[in-house]
């Protein structure tokens, strides 16, 4: 945020380049093959003595099978490619508010509006009414696991919540000491949004509660 604002959507990109995109790639070329082969070798394992299959055919069987998640879904590093799309995100946001002061001043607007909140110790609440729409999108309780080797959007949307929530803080960062000054009553409000942001979909219980679960 600090950087973007600072110097620029150029040298923003570069910084996250550097940080992000590289570690990603590098994961992509020698963790993921490596937890790969392992998980393969795993399930190969679950399998009667008979029907195993050595390590390396294991390995191509799961990459044949899962097609081209198998070659390419990012499994731990998600996080990583998430923050990509965010950050591509972000510095869209920024040249628009750049290019349209109205759009600017609504940026401002709901940035003074967020850090009310904060200062009055209600933050869960717009997190809230953020957050259990884009809960909603998923298809289980909590946030979806990225199958494939792109982020489906109802994820991105869902984590993109806490991403914007952070860089308002930031923006806003002397008013955190309201975080600290009503610690106790948003602990409680939290807890009790959460339960309410839970109950929101309704497969969350049946998939908590039903037999065997």
């Amino acid at each position: 945020c600090m950087l973007l604002a600072r110097d620029g959507t150029r040298t923003f990109a570069a910084h996250r380049a550097k940080r992000i995109a590289l570690p990603f790639l590098l994961g992509m070329c020698t963790v993921i093959p490596i937890a790969g082969f392992v998980w393969a070798w795993g399930l190969n394992l679950r399998l009667p003595e008979p029907d195993r299959a050595a390590p390396l055919q294991a390995y191509t069987n799961y990459l044949s099978l899962r097609g081209t998640a198998g070659w390419f879904q990012p499994m731990h590093l998600w996080f990583l490619q998430h923050l990509l799309v965010l950050y591509a995100a972000a510095i869209l946001g920024h040249a628009l508010c750049t290019r349209f002061p109205p759009l600017n001043a609504l940026a401002n607007a709901c940035t003074s509006a967020w850090a009310w909140t904060v200062r009055k110790g209600l933050a869960a609440i717009p997190l809230t009414l953020l957050a259990v729409p884009a809960l909603l999108l998923q298809e289980g309780p909590g946030a979806d696991t990225q199958m494939g080797a792109l982020p489906p959007p109802r994820i991105v949307a869902y984590y993109a919540v806490y991403f914007t929530a952070g860089w308002l803080l930031y923006r806003r960062r002397h008013d955190l000491p309201g975080l600290a000054r009503f610690w106790i009553p948003q602990l409680i409000l939290g807890i009790l949004l959460a339960i309410v942001s839970m109950g929101a979909s309704g497969r969350y219980w049946e998939l908590i509660l039903r037999p065997g679960a």
